[in-house]
């Protein structure tokens, strides 16, 4: 084989994509002419869209939204009245910390883990603490599906471990019919559709069927009547820019408004509702129904939408690439490394604003926010200050722990943001990791729980009456063993009952042997912060 021959043609591999993009989406546009009319008149997710005839408009600025602001006003006097039980003492309002739940991405392990993990913070008293969940991919179908299920979390896994059985790929001849008048509906509107529609498609076929031919009409929105009355926490999802050389930008998604802190010299940000329609100048130009929840977990999970060199280190980590495939796999990194096979596309909303760095892109591009940090740390680490979560817990399922855990650290000195050193001595082997900073109260306490199963643990907690259950489910489960392989691989999207069971048995298990510890720690932060508002 000529490798000068061949090399060159892999090279060419960028245009490729390119063309079929051009090919189909142009071929789309042209068929739905004719229909487009007879879509939007006939649709329910056109005609019984509640914002149909609204027009929307973009708000420039980092400072939260009126309606967030809103709501930490009905959450923090709620979370003070939990804490006050939790604790047995009284508190300040000023000193109730903002807690949030950080969960990583993994695919339906981490979907799985958060859930256990979620029980057992209900289960020590603690959820009703916190303000946030934040999630990147797998966690952040964990935070939608509960949010909309409004459901006890015991009685959500239950309907989980019945869910998760099927696999996204049992999809019904009508059932497909359902997911391709969900496409017609975009490309009525002149919106692109990509294989993360498809892969969000099946999502929400799988995990939205009992809300039957509506399950491609059920929206992040749609949560602000779930969360109005401060009752629960509030969401947080990520996605990260996708543009081919942009690395890190990471764009926030919540029921109230999407955008993100770097799009301009201020941030920039969509209501929720209207997100996907064209804009032009901060002022929407058509009526297009939302992007369903299918989509925005798509667009949250879509690990296929890595970088190539991102895959490629994947695939290729820990294993010697050897003669002449080394050099094949050099030149596609020098070639088209910075690209990807496919992407969410969006309207842009930051159309023709002036300062946007994206002004001029009709369309903007999103990936997994895993593909390149795996934790949802942007939201919450103070570059939006109303928002900097004083507690931090990261629920950290990732793959080659803490590799991830590292990068909010960097993120965090490389913006400046406020964050305590962390030792990561035996981090990963530890299934909960305290870090603070003594002389600092606007430094948040950070909480670290890694998927990690502790035998000595375990073996302690044996005559326990609490845990009794959940040792039957996880005595001598490997769960490294288990990521690696086993149905814990962030491939599978196919889990027993069984293994609903014993995954989230561990999680809820490390979240009950460290009860002492982690509400120790918290009240070390409610201590710290009352001590800081008294010098003043």
């Amino acid at each position: 084989v000529e490798y000068e021959v061949v090399l060159p043609a892999i090279a060419k591999l960028s245009n490729v994509k390119n063309q079929i993009k051009q090919v189909v989406t142009s071929s789309i546009a042209e068929y739905m002419k004719p229909l487009s009319q007879y879509v939007k008149r006939t649709s329910k997710a056109v005609q019984e869209n509640p914002y149909k005839d609204k027009i929307a408009h973009v708000r420039i600025g980092n400072e939260l939204c009126t309606e967030e602001k809103a709501y930490l006003e009905k959450r923090m006097p709620k979370v003070k009245v939990t804490l006050e039980k939790l604790l047995g003492r009284s508190i300040d309002l000023k000193n109730v910390p903002k807690i949030a739940l950080l969960g990583s991405g993994g695919g339906h392990r981490a979907l799985v883990s958060f859930t256990g993990w979620a029980e057992g913070f209900t289960k020590i008293g603690l959820m009703d603490t916190v303000t946030y969940m934040a999630g990147v991919s797998g966690s952040t179908w964990f935070v939608a599906l509960w949010l909309l299920s409004g459901l006890p979390i015991d009685k959500f896994k239950e309907k989980l471990s019945m869910t998760v059985g099927e696999g996204l790929l049992n999809i019904t001849p009508y059932e497909f019919i359902l997911l391709a008048n969900s496409f017609l509906v975009k490309a009525a509107f002149d919106q692109n559709v990509t294989l993360i529609d498809i892969w969000g498609g099946l999502i929400a076929n799988t995990f939205l069927k009992d809300s039957g031919d509506k399950r491609y009409m059920q929206y992040l929105s749609q949560q602000v009547k779930t969360i109005a009355d401060g009752d629960w926490p509030l969401s947080i999802y990520t996605a990260i820019r996708a543009d081919e050389n942009s690395k890190q930008d990471i764009y926030e998604f919540t029921p109230y408004e999407i955008g993100a802190t770097w799009l301009g010299p201020q941030g920039i940000y969509v209501p929720t509702w209207a997100y996907g329609r064209k804009f032009k100048n901060g002022v929407s130009v058509d009526f297009a129904p939302q992007q369903n929840v299918g989509f925005m977990k798509g667009t949250f999970g879509a690990a296929i939408a890595a970088r190539i060199d991102t895959s490629l280190a994947f695939i290729f980590a820990n294993k010697k690439i050897l003669p002449p495939f080394d050099q094949i796999v050099d030149v596609v990194l020098s070639t088209i490394g910075n690209q990807r096979v496919t992407t969410a596309s969006i309207n842009n909303f930051a159309f023709g604003i002036e300062g946007s760095v994206v002004k001029d892109a009709e369309q903007i591009n999103l990936s997994d926010t895993g593909n390149e940090i795996n934790l949802p740390y942007a939201p919450l680490s103070g570059e939006r200050p109303e928002r900097l979560a004083d507690i931090m817990i990261f629920l950290d399922v990732s793959l080659g722990l803490p590799g991830d855990f590292r990068k909010v650290e960097k993120y965090a000195r490389k913006k400046g943001l406020k964050y305590p050193v962390i030792n990561y001595a035996n981090v990963e082997n530890r299934t909960v990791s305290i870090f603070k900073d003594a002389n600092d109260s606007t430094v948040p306490l950070v909480i670290y729980m890694p998927l990690v199963s502790d035998s000595s643990l375990i073996k302690k907690a044996k005559d326990a009456q609490l845990f009794t259950g959940l040792i039957a489910h996880i005595d001598g489960f490997d769960v490294q063993k288990c990521m690696h392989g086993g149905y814990c691989d962030t491939a599978n999207n196919k889990y027993t009952k069984e293994q609903v069971e014993q995954l989230s048995a561990l999680t809820e298990f490390n979240v009950l042997a460290n009860k002492d510890t982690i509400i120790e720690a918290i009240a070390w932060k409610v201590d710290q912060l009352e001590k800081s508002h008294t010098s003043k």
